[in-house]
């Protein structure tokens, strides 16, 4: 796949989008089950969105991976980018009909495998 900045920034969309969703599903396990020995009780078809679901660290492995599509996106190094700016520049509901969702809990409709063949 040729790594031009179209594809670039698809790949930054996609990844904002996880990481909103993966964010947003966090927020809710540990609002509703915390203090539980509850586990989510249901799965997501994407085998990737239940695997970062279930890692600790997924929110910063996926900071780590949108600042690294910057910094090549744009030829900086990676500690002159600032996550809240790439964050904030970008509104998820515009994002959401860009790739035909309705809602961040369709993030699961992603084709995700095009992710993988970067990283």
């Amino acid at each position: 796949m040729d790594k031009n900045k179209n594809n670039l920034q698809e790949l930054q969309e996609v990844l904002i989008l996880i990481y909103q969703f993966v964010q947003q599903e966090k927020l809710y396990e540990n609002f509703f089950f915390e203090d539980s020995d509850f586990k989510r009780p249901y799965k997501y078809k994407n085998k990737l969105l239940n695997e970062l679901l279930e890692m600790d660290d997924s929110l910063d492995f996926l900071k780590t991976c949108i600042i690294e599509v910057e910094a090549v996106k744009e030829d900086k190094n990676e500690d002159e980018i600032d996550f809240i700016d790439i964050i904030e520049r970008y509104v998820i509901d515009i994002l959401l009909v860009k790739y035909g969702l309705v809602s961040l809990e369709e993030v699961d409709k992603l084709n995700t495998d095009l992710l993988l063949k970067y990283f």
